[in-house]
């Protein structure tokens, strides 16, 4: 089942957020936590 999910940036890091958006960077990782550990290939993932 597709899921989508919000991962959301600090203000601090605004630098790392556009550097995503302008596609100067391609991965982002995060600690494996509850809430990021079950993201599947087909779900969605929304940067705010």
């Amino acid at each position: 089942m597709e899921r989508t999910i919000r991962l959301k940036f600090r203000a601090k890091n605004r630098d790392i957020f556009e550097a995503i958006r302008d596609g100067r960077k391609k991965v982002e990782t995060r600690a494996a936590t509850e809430k990021f550990r079950d993201i599947k290939s087909g779900d969605t993932v929304t940067l705010v």
